[in-house]
């Protein structure tokens, strides 16, 4: 019985040492080196990367218009609720002080949300234009840039 048992483990063992042998790969590994799953293999024409450059360019542009924008907003906002805070606390009665700065925090809460939704927009629209013009440039998706690299792009 030992030895049936002992053949089937040693069977077993040198079937799985064969199949893992068998089964490796010889290439480089998917984050090594240039290799990518989803690499056509085609080279750029010089007209593709012109047109991917001009694409890339417009998009870059547009996402910092967007933060400056955003940055612009925000900082104007802080100004607006930093002094009007420090209005409601020229105010001497207690019901007005506190309606004052309700006010103060509630117009920040809003403008702050208006600012990030105009930001958000914008930063979309220049990465939906931008997939746009790539498409016009007759160049595969997998040789401009990845899903994850938008994902970068998030605030």
């Amino acid at each position: 019985m030992k030895k049936i048992i002992l053949g089937m483990i040693a069977s077993v063992i040198s079937l799985s040492f064969l199949a893992l042998t068998s089964f490796a790969h010889d290439g480089p590994e998917p984050h090594e080196g240039k290799w990518h799953p989803s690499h056509s293999g085609k080279v750029l024409t010089a007209s593709g990367l012109s047109c991917i450059r001009t694409a890339v360019s417009t998009r870059e542009a547009g996402v910092r218009s967007a933060y400056l924008s955003y940055s612009n907003a925000t900082i104007s906002a802080l100004d607006a609720r930093a002094k009007a805070l420090d209005t409601a606390w020229t105010l001497t009665g207690t019901t007005e002080r506190w309606i004052a700065r309700d006010r103060a925090w509630e117009d920040w809460r809003k403008s702050s949300k208006e600012n990030r939704d105009t930001f958000r927009t914008a930063r979309k629209t220049a990465w939906e234009n931008f997939r746009k013009s790539v498409q016009s440039c007759w160049v595969h998706a997998s040789q401009v840039e990845t899903y994850k690299t938008e994902r970068t792009d998030v605030q």
